[in-house]
This record gives structure tokens, sequence and C-alpha cells, in this order.
């Protein structure tokens, strides 16, 4: 690929970052050099290389100076969090994720998907173009504020998801910027990042100062965070400390679903032999009787398209970190202190792992993750010891909400409206998927 003096490969980083990354990883392998102005990262995408820094060698390669893009918003949580202070976050938060705890959550989060339908069928009725990442956005968001706080937003969601993506929008800048820490100082004085944030703060601690007023005990995150304890002080987390972890599971834990089922609709609008395959499927298991537990094992194919869909289009498209010492990763020297990124999307397309690894086919996983794969051929949650906790729980969310909303409705899109990948911190369908939703009864 052709570098520029002074600005590398950031002209074409910036026009298309991931086939930016795929043609650099087709060129130069596994472990590759991507030179973006003044920084120089390291692109590490082959399964072994990855296993070495999510895994084998974690404890070198650290978040570090990667977590100044999130930090604005998000402050010191488990994802930014380090060494003892991670690990005690991690064994806190970690029962809140359990798959015996979230199997628990099915009926709220089928009820929840329901109370959508009246005004869904509105817009079927009047034949609406919809962009449908804004539809999962708002049932994802209320979804894991029920599920993790025992709240109810639905009256003022609208304003989280916009405070949500004024706040991503700004954060982006950091991102990928050459200079990040003077793009931290602009985006942190921004108006629209502070009316973001505010707004945030707003709801998160009125959800903390209700919780601790009423004295309710309830089987939630919210409930463990405010109940631990540290083991040598006794100290319990504040109102920040609360507020940090909160505001980070809001985050987490309706963007990536959603923006996965977004691209869940537009695959199966886009191949008429997979969404018949995967509606038959729904009304042989459900027919029209609620949605229960023991569904989410019966509904196998489905599950086989959001693996595959995950594999296209994982929500968190690229990981940073920072290497403390020198080392080497598939022969190639990585310097102390240099920035190296992995990338699922990347791995995940490369012909030598994947036959065909454009093309959307479901069957790939009808036997589960191919045993022929090394590990990490595939990896959309992340692996390691920082695994994504929201590995069981997307997956849970994406069974239910795709087969309650597909017995209802066919979704079909809007023409004039080509839909691309748009990698931000997240990986965006852009400009979104609008579609037309059509009652099926």
């Amino acid at each position: 690929m052709r570098t520029y003096p002074m600005l590398g490969l950031l002209p074409q980083f910036s026009r298309d970052p991931v086939n930016t990354l795929v043609r650099l990883a087709q060129e130069q392998g596994g472990v590759a050099v991507l030179p973006l102005g003044p920084r120089r990262l390291y692109l590490v995408t082959s399964p072994t290389g990855v296993q070495h820094i999510l895994k084998d060698h974690a404890a070198n390669y650290i978040k570090g100076r990667t977590m100044d893009v999130p930090r604005p918003l998000l402050g010191e949580n488990l994802v930014s969090a380090e060494g003892e202070t991670w690990h005690r976050l991690r064994r806190l938060v970690q029962p809140a994720f359990s798959r015996r705890r979230l199997l628990n959550t099915v009926d709220t989060i089928a009820g929840t998907v329901e109370e959508f339908f009246p005004q869904w069928d509105t817009l079927a009725d009047q034949r609406t173009p919809t962009d449908v990442v804004h539809l999962m956005m708002e049932v994802t968001l209320a979804i894991i504020a029920r599920i993790m706080f025992s709240v109810d937003i639905l009256e003022e969601e609208e304003r989280l998801l916009n405070a949500f993506n004024d706040a991503m929008h700004a954060l982006n800048r950091i991102a990928w910027s050459p200079w990040p820490r003077l793009s931290s100082l602009y985006v942190r004085s921004h108006p629209t990042f502070r009316k973001a944030k505010a707004t945030l703060d707003e709801v998160v601690y009125r959800i903390i100062r209700s919780r601790r007023a009423s004295g309710a005990e309830r089987s939630d995150l919210l409930d463990l965070l405010m109940k631990a304890k540290d083991p040598e002080t006794g100290e319990q987390l504040g109102d920040e400390e609360l507020r940090n972890q909160a505001l980070t599971v809001f985050l987490a834990g309706h963007e990536t679903t959603a923006l996965a089922l977004s691209w869940t609709w537009y695959l199966l609008s886009t191949h008429p032999q997979v969404d018949r395959e995967f509606r038959a499927e729904v009304q042989e298991v459900l027919g029209e009787r609620p949605f229960t537990r023991e569904d989410v094992d019966r509904l196998t194919y489905t599950r086989m398209v959001i693996d595959e869909v995950l594999r296209l289009y994982p929500s968190v498209w690229v990981t940073a970190r920072d290497a403390v010492a020198e080392d080497q990763i598939d022969g190639v020297r990585i310097p102390a202190g240099a920035r190296v990124i992995v990338s699922p999307y990347v791995t995940h397309r490369n012909p030598d792992l994947w036959p065909a690894p454009e093309a959307f086919d479901p069957e790939r996983f009808r036997n589960g993750v191919p045993q022929d794969l090394p590990p990490f051929a595939y990896y959309p949650f992340s692996g390691g010891p920082r695994k994504c906790l929201g590995y069981f729980l997307a997956p849970l969310e994406m069974t239910v909400i795709l087969a309650l909303v597909a017995r209802r409705y066919q979704l079909a899109l809007v023409p004039g409206y080509p839909v691309r990948a748009r990698p931000v911190l997240t990986l965006r369908p852009h400009p979104g998927v609008y579609m037309w939703l059509e009652r099926t009864g």
C-alpha cells in the first residue's frame, strides 16, 4: 500500500479504516506495521498473535493509553482498570452475568420487546421507512436498564439515546486522531459533549440516589455494586465509582447488541433463503405461544445466524493494547511502549481461515465454531482474562428479540439507502438500516 511522507497510511485509513486494515493484513501478513501520522501501530490479526496478546501474555499488553478515549465519559471503570483493581471489579461484576441468572431474565427481555409492538405496529400500518438501528437501540437500552438496574427508562429513552450518540460521536474524534491528547482536550470542552455527559450523569446519579434512599434489595448489578466492600479497608464504592461502572454497563450493554441486531436484519433481508429458514425455525419452535427460557437452546439455526453475523460484523471491530515490555509476536519485534491493535473484523475475513470470507453463510456454524480452526480465529467478544462479560447476554438478547420480532413482522430494505460499515468505536451501519415493517398476520 502506498504511504505518504509524515502521514503514512493516515489518508487511506481516514477514508476507509476497515478495508485499509484488511488490505494491510493481506499484504504484510498476521503482524503488520500501520503508520498513522506520527504514530506507528502494529496490526496483529493471526490467531497465534491474537492469542499471544489477549491470553498467553496478557499481562504485557495493557489497556494503558488506549483508555484515554472513553475516559472523558466513563472515568475509571471495569474496562479501563488494571491489576488488582480490575481483578476486584471483575469478581464483583461477574455474578450478574452468569448464565443461570441471565436465563432467568428471559421473561423480562421478552416482555420489554413486546411493549414496543404497538409503536412498531403504527410504523407498519403507515408504511413508514424506519431506521432499525434506532429501534434496536431503543429496545436494548430498555432491556439493560431493567435486567441490570431494575429501572424503567422508557419515558426518557429518546433523551438518553441522543446523549449516548452525541457522546460517542465526540469520543470518536479522539480514537484515531494523530494527536489524541489535543483531541481529548477539545472534546472535553465541547458544549455538545458536556451536555451529553450532563444528561447521562443526571439519569445515572438519580438511579443511585433512589436506590440508596429506598434501601430496597434487588438481585441486580447495581445491588452487587452497592454492597461491595474493599477486602482490606471495608470501604464501599462511592457514588462516582458507582456511576462509572453503571454508565459503562449502560453503554456497552445496549449499543453493541443493538448494532449486531441491525446487521442481522440487514443480512437477512439481503439473503432471502436464510431468512426463510430462520423464520421457519421460529414458527416451528415457538408457534404462537410465549417465549420461554428453554427456547433459547431450541433455536439452533437462529444461533447460527447470530454467530455468522458476529463473524462478518463484530460490534467491537478493533481492540488496542500497549506493550509494557519489548516482545516478539510471530517473529516480529514489538518495542516496549508500542501500540498494538487486534481486529476480529480482519481475522474473520482471512481466506486462509474462512472459505469465501465475505459470504454470509450461517451453515459455517452448523456444529458451533468449526473445530478445524485454531483458537482465536473467531473472537467477536475478545478473549483471554478480559473477555467481554456480555458473551452470553448478547446472543441471549439477540435470540429473544429476533424470534419475537420475526414472528410479528417482515422487514424489507427501503431502496435508495445503500448500507456500508462505518467503523467508529463500534461498527455501525451507515447511514442506517432503513426498512419497512410489515405485519405477518
